[in-house]
């Protein structure tokens, strides 16, 4: 790998920007879920109509707030890989679930990602290609040399690790 292309795509920083990224977002997105009524996500889920009905509060509200907390942890560097495998998990999930309604033909005004308060596409196509740069990102974290800059992780761990370095270092764990 070129000198440019390790800075650009095993840099701590560029990590760190993914990770803040993708855990704002899922932070955010959850946060908009669960300051609604959850009943107009149950609502939402039950569009996709993959759940019995009786399922979809208890499925719903986990959904809910695991996208919270996973984003907090994330955006923070907090269990920074157990959070980033995830947020990667869910984006296939959730990629999945819109991609099986939309070969069924199921009309999809709301994708319900955000509660209505975030746009961050508003139609399948254009909800599905962000899930995919987001998982893409994801990988690329996950599978990255070097490790974000500026994680919990390490004063957690009291590593002497230097969380601001900015030289590539040896895989997380």
């Amino acid at each position: 790998m070129t000198h440019f292309a390790r800075l650009l795509f095993d840099n701590p920083w560029t990590l760190f920007l993914i990770r803040v990224l993708n855990g704002g977002i899922f932070f955010l997105f959850g946060l908009g879920k669960a300051v609604q009524p959850h009943q107009q996500f149950y609502e939402v889920m039950k569009v996709y109509d993959i759940l019995p009905q009786q399922f979809i509060p208890p499925v719903g509200s986990t959904l809910i707030y695991v996208d919270v907390i996973i984003g907090i942890f994330l955006f923070l560097g907090l269990f920074t890989r157990f959070s980033a495998w995830v947020v990667s998990g869910l984006l296939v999930f959730y990629m999945v679930i819109i991609s099986q309604a939309v070969l069924r033909g199921i009309p999809l005004e709301n994708c319900g990602c955000s509660g209505g308060y975030i746009e961050l596409g508003t139609t399948p196509a254009q909800v599905l290609t962000r899930d995919l740069i987001m998982l893409a990102s994801m990988l690329w974290f996950l599978f990255a040399k070097s490790r974000s800059a500026l994680r919990l992780d390490a004063w957690v761990a009291g590593s002497d690790e230097d969380v601001l370095e900015i030289t590539a270092t040896e895989d997380e764990e």
